[in-house]
């Protein structure tokens, strides 16, 4: 899964979430691990409040796989007792993925990776009115990260 070789690593930031009708702050891990000789990746997020660290104000599991039969990466993310299957578009400048959790309302999140800055954006929608900003982040890459091995096989994700 060399695509998705530059999302690896530990990364480091702090964001805005908006929790019931406020804002509120929060300092943001994403540790993202090859496994399987890169056929999987995993992101593990962990968010704090950055008045008091030990006080955690978010914890999300993904896994990240390629679909050889269907020709498109698999994103399945877990979080507060719940889980979502859904596409994950990946792209040279990050990924974005989609989340319909009710008949009409889509939440949706884009990620920008600039080589050590992730910058990521999460926006819900209802319906035809205008998406509406729920979450923002802003992390950087900490020193060192890996990359994928290269070993060419038959059915592996590009």
């Amino acid at each position: 899964m060399s695509g998705a070789a530059h999302l690896l690593g530990i990364w480091v930031g702090s964001g805005e979430a908006l929790v019931q009708g406020a804002l509120h702050s929060f300092t943001q891990t994403e540790t993202v691990t090859a496994h399987l000789d890169g056929e999987l990746l995993t992101i593990e997020g962990v968010g704090h409040d950055p008045d008091d660290d030990t006080r955690r104000t978010h914890l999300a599991f993904a896994v990240l796989s390629y679909d050889v039969d269907h020709q498109r990466y698999q994103w399945r993310a877990y979080s507060a007792g719940h889980w979502a299957d859904t596409e994950l578009r990946l792209t040279p400048q990050g990924f974005s993925w989609t989340l319909t959790t009710s008949p009409g309302l889509v939440t949706r999140y884009t990620a920008s990776i600039d080589g050590d800055l992730w910058e990521e954006v999460g926006q819900k929608g209802q319906n035809s009115a205008p998406w509406s900003t729920i979450m923002t982040m802003r992390l950087h890459r900490q020193p060192p990260h890996r990359t994928l091995p290269q070993h060419p096989q038959k059915n592996r994700a590009p």
